[in-house]
C-alpha cells in the first residue's frame, strides 16, 4: 500500500495545499479608503476644515480622552481609534451621526459607550482587544443597524442578550473569548452569514444556529466540542463548517445532501467517515487530517468536485483507490501516515553509522 501512497502524493504535485484566505473586512474596508485617499490623521488637521472630513483615523496615537472638539465632524463615516489609550468616548461623538465605521479595538473599555448607540448609520463596529468581561446585558441595544461586530480578545465568558437586537448582523467574530453556548434571540438574527468563534469553550454548536438560513461560513476552530449536528449540514446556504482542533470521535452516520464546499475537521480524535460522505457532492476540501482513521470510505468518488483531500497524520492501513482515481478534479491529495515514537527511534537508529 506504501507504492500506492506515494503514487497519489506525486500525482497530486507540490502545489501549496491550502487556499489563501479572503481578507476580513476591516481590511476590505481599509483598502477601499486608501483607493479614496489617506485618510486625516491628526485632529488638529481636521479641524481647519472640519466639514470637508470623511475618514479620521487616530489609531496607535496615546490620547489617553478623545476631545469634545470631534463632534465638529458632522461628515464623518469612518473613525478608527485602535490602540489610543481610551477609555471612554464623549457625548459630543453623537453630533457625528454619519458615522459607518467605528474602530475603538485594543483599548481599556471595560463596556460598550452608550454613545454609540446614538450613532444610527453605523454599520461595522470593531471592539476586540478591550476588557468586557462583565458587559452589560443592555450593550448592543440600539445597534439594530450594524452589519459587522468583532469583538475578539476581549475576556468575554458569555455574550450578552442584546446581541440578539442587532437585527441587521452578517458577520459575527468573537474568536479568543471563553465564551460557551448563545444567548435565546440568536435564531432571530436571520441576516447573519458568518461566525467566527475560534478558540473559545463551546462544547456544543448551539441548536439555535439551525434557524439561520442566510449563514454561509461557520468557524468552531480550537473550542470543546464533541458531536456535530446533522441539521447544520441541512443549512442551505453553508458553504464552510470548520472545526480543526475539538474533541470530535465521530460524525454523523446519515450526513443529509448539502451546499458545503469547505470542512474542516483536522486535529480531532474521528475512527470513521460515514459512508454518507458522498452525499456531500457540492464539497470541493475536506480536511481531515490528524485524526484516528484507518481508511475513507469508498462514497468518497461520490464527492465529484473535490479539489483538496487531506488524511494525512492519521493511521492509514488502506484506501478506496480506484475511486479516488476517478475524482477528475482532485489536486491536492496528502496522506502520510502519523509517525509513532517508535518509529521515529527506529528511524533514527537506522541512520546512526
Amino acid at each position: 500500500m506504501q507504492n500506492v501512497f506515494i503514487a497519489a502524493v506525486l500525482v497530486a504535485g507540490s502545489t501549496t495545499l491550502f487556499s489563501q484566505p479572503n481578507l476580513s473586512p476591516q481590511v476590505q474596508h481599509q483598502r477601499q479608503s486608501a483607493a479614496r485617499g489617506a485618510p486625516v490623521r491628526s485632529l488638529d488637521n481636521a479641524l481647519t476644515k472640519p466639514d470637508d472630513v470623511t475618514e479620521l483615523d487616530l489609531s496607535g496615537q496615546t490620547l489617553g480622552t478623545l476631545p469634545d472638539d470631534i463632534g465638529k465632524l458632522v461628515n464623518l463615516k469612518v473613525l478608527r481609534l485602535r490602540s489610543a489609550g481610551l477609555s471612554s468616548l464623549p457625548d459630543a461623538l453623537k453630533l457625528c451621526s454619519k458615522i459607518e465605521e467605528l474602530d475603538i479595538s485594543e483599548n481599556a473599555f471595560f463596556q460598550v459607550p452608550s454613545v454609540i448607540r446614538s450613532l444610527k448609520r453605523l454599520e461595522r463596529l470593531y471592539l476586540s482587544g478591550n476588557r468586557f468581561a462583565n458587559l452589560d446585558e443592555k450593550a448592543f441595544n440600539g445597534l439594530s443597524n450594524v452589519k459587522i461586530l468583532y469583538i475578539n480578545q476581549c475576556s468575554m465568558n458569555a455574550l450578552p442578550m442584546s446581541i440578539a437586537s442587532c437585527l441587521d448582523l452578517v458577520e459575527l467574530s468573537i474568536a479568543q473569548n471563553s465564551i460557551r453556548t448563545f444567548p435565546q434571540g440568536m435564531e432571530n438574527l436571520k441576516q447573519l452569514q458568518k461566525i467566527d468563534a475560534t478558540s473559545n469553550a463551546f462544547t456544543a454548536i448551539s441548536p439555535l444556529l439551525k434557524s439561520l438560513k442566510s449563514l454561509t461560513h461557520l468557524d468552531f476552530s480550537y473550542n470543546k466540542i464533541k458531536n456535530v449536528d446533522r441539521d447544520l449540514f441541512k443549512l442551505p446556504k453553508l458553504s464552510a463548517l470548520l472545526l480543526t482542533s475539538n474533541d470530535v470521535a465521530s460524525l454523523p452516520d446519515s450526513l443529509p445532501a448539502s451546499s458545503l464546499k469547505v470542512l474542516n475537521l483536522d486535529s480531532n480524535s474521528i475512527r470513521q467517515v460515514p459512508q454518507s460522505i458522498g452525499k456531500l457532492t457540492e464539497l470541493e476540501e475536506l480536511y481531515l487530517a490528524g485524526n484516528e482513521l484507518t481508511t475513507v470510505p469508498p462514497s468518497i468518488g461520490e464527492c465529484k468536485n473535490l479539489i483538496v483531500l487531506d488524511i494525512s497524520g492519521n493511521n492509514l492501513t488502506s484506501l478506496p483507490v480506484v475511486e479516488l482515481a476517478q475524482l477528475a478534479g482532485l489536486m491536492h491529495l496528502r496522506i502520510a501516515n502519523r509517525v509513532t515514537e517508535a518509529q521515529r527511534q527506529q528511524e533514527e537508529r537506522r541512520k546512526k553509522p
